[in-house]
Protein backbone atom coordinates (compact mmCIF):
# COMPACT_ATOMS: atom_id res chain seq x y z
CA UNK A 1 0.00 0.00 0.00
CA UNK A 2 1.72 3.25 -1.15
CA UNK A 3 0.53 6.45 -1.62
CA UNK A 4 -2.45 5.85 -0.08
CA UNK A 5 -5.51 7.31 2.16
CA UNK A 6 -7.62 4.43 4.37
CA UNK A 7 -10.72 6.06 5.82
CA UNK A 8 -13.82 5.72 7.67
CA UNK A 9 -14.23 1.97 7.60
CA UNK A 10 -15.60 0.18 10.00
CA UNK A 11 -15.87 -4.42 11.03
CA UNK A 12 -16.91 -6.13 13.06
CA UNK A 13 -13.76 -8.03 13.92
CA UNK A 14 -10.51 -6.77 13.45
CA UNK A 15 -8.44 -4.66 11.51
CA UNK A 16 -11.76 -2.34 9.86
CA UNK A 17 -9.07 -0.71 7.22
CA UNK A 18 -6.52 -3.95 6.75
CA UNK A 19 -6.89 -7.49 7.49
CA UNK A 20 -3.25 -10.23 6.94
CA UNK A 21 -3.60 -13.56 7.86
CA UNK A 22 -1.44 -14.55 5.43
CA UNK A 23 2.30 -15.47 5.21
CA UNK A 24 2.33 -12.08 3.20
CA UNK A 25 4.80 -9.57 4.39
CA UNK A 26 2.44 -6.41 4.35
CA UNK A 27 4.62 -3.01 2.98
CA UNK A 28 2.86 0.90 3.58
CA UNK A 29 4.60 3.89 2.86
CA UNK A 30 3.36 7.22 2.66
CA UNK A 31 -0.08 6.15 3.49
CA UNK A 32 -3.12 7.58 5.66
CA UNK A 33 -5.23 5.65 8.07
CA UNK A 34 -7.77 7.95 9.74
CA UNK A 35 -10.81 7.15 11.59
CA UNK A 36 -11.38 3.30 10.85
CA UNK A 37 -13.10 1.27 13.73
CA UNK A 38 -13.16 -2.25 14.64
CA UNK A 39 -16.30 -2.95 16.72
CA UNK A 40 -15.89 -6.16 18.34
CA UNK A 41 -12.15 -7.00 18.06
CA UNK A 42 -8.52 -5.63 18.28
CA UNK A 43 -6.78 -3.45 15.42
CA UNK A 44 -8.76 -0.63 14.77
CA UNK A 45 -6.79 0.44 11.47
CA UNK A 46 -4.81 -2.76 10.77
CA UNK A 47 -5.03 -6.24 12.03
CA UNK A 48 -1.63 -8.45 11.40
CA UNK A 49 -2.02 -12.30 11.95
CA UNK A 50 0.14 -15.13 12.56
CA UNK A 51 3.14 -15.65 10.06
CA UNK A 52 2.87 -11.96 8.33
CA UNK A 53 4.70 -8.97 8.92
CA UNK A 54 3.89 -5.16 8.96
CA UNK A 55 6.36 -2.31 7.74
CA UNK A 56 4.76 1.45 7.97
CA UNK A 57 6.91 3.92 6.54
CA UNK A 58 6.16 7.55 6.39
CA UNK A 59 2.53 7.24 7.06
CA UNK A 60 -0.18 8.82 9.82
CA UNK A 61 -2.57 6.78 11.90
CA UNK A 62 -5.01 9.10 13.29
CA UNK A 63 -8.30 8.73 15.53
CA UNK A 64 -8.79 4.94 14.75
CA UNK A 65 -10.52 3.25 17.28
CA UNK A 66 -10.94 -0.62 18.74
CA UNK A 67 -12.90 -1.93 20.85
CA UNK A 68 -10.10 -4.38 22.17
CA UNK A 69 -6.53 -3.81 21.83
CA UNK A 70 -4.57 -1.68 19.04
CA UNK A 71 -6.26 1.16 17.96
CA UNK A 72 -4.02 1.85 15.17
CA UNK A 73 -2.57 -1.67 14.96
CA UNK A 74 -3.06 -4.86 16.62
CA UNK A 75 -0.38 -7.36 15.54
CA UNK A 76 0.15 -11.15 17.24
CA UNK A 77 2.96 -13.47 15.99
CA UNK A 78 4.08 -11.17 13.05
CA UNK A 79 7.16 -8.94 12.93
CA UNK A 80 6.36 -5.06 12.69
CA UNK A 81 8.45 -1.99 11.99
CA UNK A 82 7.12 1.41 12.30
CA UNK A 83 9.29 4.35 11.11
CA UNK A 84 8.50 8.25 10.71
CA UNK A 85 5.20 7.57 10.84
CA UNK A 86 2.94 9.25 13.26
CA UNK A 87 0.19 7.88 15.43
CA UNK A 88 -2.19 10.67 16.75
CA UNK A 89 -5.45 10.56 19.05
CA UNK A 90 -5.99 6.62 18.08
CA UNK A 91 -8.27 5.07 21.25
CA UNK A 92 -8.49 1.45 22.43
CA UNK A 93 -11.35 -0.05 25.05
CA UNK A 94 -8.11 -2.28 26.27
CA UNK A 95 -4.46 -1.61 25.54
CA UNK A 96 -2.33 -0.52 23.19
CA UNK A 97 -3.73 2.85 22.17
CA UNK A 98 -2.03 3.34 19.59
CA UNK A 99 -0.47 -0.39 18.95
CA UNK A 100 -0.17 -3.15 20.65
CA UNK A 101 2.04 -6.20 19.66
CA UNK A 102 2.99 -9.59 20.70
CA UNK A 103 5.72 -9.43 18.13
CA UNK A 104 9.08 -8.10 17.64
CA UNK A 105 9.24 -4.64 17.28
CA UNK A 106 10.96 -1.61 15.93
CA UNK A 107 9.89 1.41 16.17
CA UNK A 108 12.09 4.51 14.96
CA UNK A 109 12.00 8.10 14.47
CA UNK A 110 8.12 8.44 15.23
CA UNK A 111 5.89 10.28 17.22
CA UNK A 112 2.87 8.81 19.46
CA UNK A 113 0.51 11.62 20.59
CA UNK A 114 -3.02 12.05 22.32
CA UNK A 115 -3.51 8.70 22.15
CA UNK A 116 -5.29 6.68 24.69
CA UNK A 117 -6.20 3.17 26.16
CA UNK A 118 -8.47 2.00 29.21
CA UNK A 119 -6.00 -0.51 30.89
CA UNK A 120 -2.49 0.17 29.74
CA UNK A 121 0.12 1.80 27.53
CA UNK A 122 -1.74 4.63 26.43
CA UNK A 123 0.44 4.23 23.18
CA UNK A 124 1.99 1.16 23.02
CA UNK A 125 1.24 -2.19 24.89
CA UNK A 126 4.45 -4.57 23.82
CA UNK A 127 4.69 -8.36 24.80
CA UNK A 128 7.75 -9.14 22.50
CA UNK A 129 11.04 -7.56 21.66
CA UNK A 130 10.68 -3.83 21.63
CA UNK A 131 13.14 -1.43 20.21
CA UNK A 132 12.25 2.06 19.97
CA UNK A 133 14.69 4.57 18.37
CA UNK A 134 14.43 8.94 17.95
CA UNK A 135 10.80 8.52 18.98
CA UNK A 136 8.63 10.93 20.79
CA UNK A 137 5.86 10.16 23.49
CA UNK A 138 3.71 13.32 24.52
CA UNK A 139 0.24 13.16 26.29
CA UNK A 140 -0.56 9.51 25.69
CA UNK A 141 -3.29 8.41 28.67
CA UNK A 142 -4.57 5.82 30.54
CA UNK A 143 -7.58 6.27 31.38
CA UNK A 144 -9.10 3.86 33.94
CA UNK A 145 -9.67 -0.01 34.01
CA UNK A 146 -7.47 -2.25 35.75
CA UNK A 147 -4.61 0.36 36.65
CA UNK A 148 -1.70 -1.66 35.14
CA UNK A 149 -0.68 2.04 33.91
CA UNK A 150 2.31 3.55 31.02
CA UNK A 151 1.05 6.16 29.75
CA UNK A 152 3.30 6.10 27.10
CA UNK A 153 4.58 2.43 27.26
CA UNK A 154 3.36 -1.17 28.99
CA UNK A 155 5.73 -4.18 28.26
CA UNK A 156 3.07 -6.59 29.23
CA UNK A 157 3.03 -9.39 29.98
CA UNK A 158 7.11 -9.15 30.19
CA UNK A 159 8.67 -10.18 27.18
CA UNK A 160 11.74 -10.85 26.18
CA UNK A 161 13.61 -7.45 25.95
CA UNK A 162 13.11 -3.73 25.11
CA UNK A 163 15.63 -1.22 24.11
CA UNK A 164 15.12 2.57 23.75
CA UNK A 165 17.11 5.17 22.43
CA UNK A 166 17.28 8.73 21.77
CA UNK A 167 13.35 8.70 22.44
CA UNK A 168 11.75 11.70 24.54
CA UNK A 169 8.59 12.05 25.94
CA UNK A 170 8.12 16.12 26.49
CA UNK A 171 6.33 17.10 29.60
Amino acid sequence: ISDSTVINNTVYGGGAGLFSSSAIPVTISNSTFNNNRSNAQAGGAIFIDYGSSLTATDSNFTNNSAQGSGGGIFSVGSELMISTSTFSGNIATDSGGAVSTTSSTVIADSVFEDNESVNQGGAIQAGGKLTIRGTTFQHNTVSEGNGDGGGALAIYPAGPGVTCRESHNPR
